[in-house]
């Protein structure tokens, strides 16, 4: 969310590569577009996978504090699966949260990406509802003030 400049000392943390001052909203999205985990207020220089690794959601679901199921056999198959979340390049993978192939991949791995990117399109979807919802998403947020538009996002 872009934001004018903040009036605290450390003002550039919040300003992004392209300039552009901003407070950071992450969120998960289950395949209903309902939120069911969200970040608000980590700093706009900060990438998203720094960010991911300090934050409750993570915490979350290494705790399975959100009670998801661990592992759940799949259709016509005597084999299970761990249920995880699709994630960008940017964040760190691990068993809950897998990332696309890079470099050249294979095939399979090509097939694998394009399931993963649709996939992802769940929260892609959701942040669009939400910006379209709420129009002030896509503008600058008239605040200098960051904890009122924190406590607000909360």
């Amino acid at each position: 969310m872009c934001v004018l400049k903040p009036l605290i000392n450390q003002d550039q943390t919040f300003l992004t590569t392209n300039n552009v001052f901003s407070i950071v909203l992450q969120g998960v999205a289950d395949p209903d577009l309902k939120f069911i985990a969200v970040e608000v207020g980590a700093l706009g220089k900060e990438g998203d996978g720094g960010i991911f690794c300090r934050s409750k959601t993570k915490t979350y679901f290494e705790q399975n504090a959100m009670g998801l199921p661990r592992t759940a056999p799949l259709p016509d198959a005597s084999a299970s699966i761990h249920y995880f979340m699709p994630g960008d390049a940017a964040y760190p993978l691990n068993p809950y949260l897998i990332t696309l192939f890079s470099g050249a991949p294979t095939r399979q791995q090509q097939i694998y990406n394009y399931r993963h990117s649709r996939a992802r399109r769940c929260i892609e979807c959701k942040f669009g509802v939400l910006a379209s919802r709420w129009r002030v998403l896509k503008t600058t947020i008239a605040t200098s003030y960051l904890q009122p538009l924190y406590c607000t996002m909360q």
